[in-house]
């Protein structure tokens, strides 16, 4: 429905641009009704042929701009590989960093970060195969910049 409403839009957008350059350089700037009438046919036939090669230009710049975004995918055992570097990097502070703090704190401070390690894993175990691999790195990364704020 939106596609026809912009398409409809674009059509009457080039038929009143037609229309008015048609009455301006044609009938020498008649704006009379009788005017507007005679030139609504053939004004309408042109921005009908009009509208369709800009409708079918801008199809065709939409479809190539679309291709240069795909989302990386298949990339499972890629992500899996670094992200699971990380984890066990972030593991290591947690285990390193808990004489920092007092034993309240410390164990809250481990918990918080025991908390964002599972969400990171719990990402890493649920990734597919075909899943977009920047949305599943932007994902665990999130999490590993909780972790940076809690030991910051």
């Amino acid at each position: 429905m939106e596609k026809i409403k912009n398409n409809l839009e674009t059509f009457f957008t080039i038929w009143g641009i037609i229309l008015v350059l048609n009455q301006v350089f044609i009938f020498g700037g008649c704006f009379a009704p009788y005017c507007l009438l005679a030139a609504l046919p053939h004004t309408g036939i042109i921005a009908f042929f009009v509208a369709i090669f800009f409708i079918e230009d801008n199809k065709q710049s939409f479809n190539s701009s679309s291709n240069m975004h795909k989302i990386d995918r298949g990339c499972k055992e890629k992500v899996k590989d670094e992200m699971k570097q990380k984890l066990e990097y972030y593991r290591r502070i947690k285990n390193t960093n808990s004489d920092k703090y007092s034993a309240r704190q410390s164990a809250r401070t481990r918990d918080n970060i025991e908390m964002w390690l599972s969400s990171a894993e719990t990402v890493l175990a649920s990734l597919k195969k075909d899943d977009d691999c920047a949305a599943v790195k932007e994902s665990i990364q999130h999490c590993f910049n909780e972790i940076e704020k809690i030991i910051k």
